[in-house]
């Protein structure tokens, strides 16, 4: 579930924290058709860069499982290993499923 806290200490506006909720809303679905074009496409260095973004988004919302596999997936393909392909995809399955729970949320408990 959703914590706001980390972003209304950070912001201390609630215009501020909508913004980056529709930020979010509208960036993150880009960046997991990006991460998982990168791992299909073979480039997991690419993979890794995204997911890292991804995962630092995820922090300021407190989502925790679903940072974590951001950045399972940023480890996995900062080592440029190939082999890393499957378990990077497995990651990508389980975190697309978290982000669209997220989305969910944004759009119907914050009305976003």
């Amino acid at each position: 579930m959703i914590d706001l806290s980390l972003l209304q200490d950070l912001f201390g506006d609630d215009e501020l924290v909508k913004k980056y909720l529709v930020n979010f809303k509208k960036e993150a679905p880009k960046q997991i058709e990006n991460i998982k074009d990168h791992i299909h496409q073979n480039r997991p260095l690419e993979a890794s860069i995204e997911a890292h973004s991804l995962k630092s988004q995820l922090a300021y919302l407190k989502e925790e499982e679903a940072m974590e596999l951001a950045y399972d997936i940023e480890k996995l393909g900062s080592s440029g290993d190939l082999q890393n392909q499957n378990s990077m995809q497995l990651k990508m399955d389980h975190l697309e499923s978290k982000i669209l729970n997220v989305l969910d949320v944004i759009e119907n408990d914050y009305r976003i």
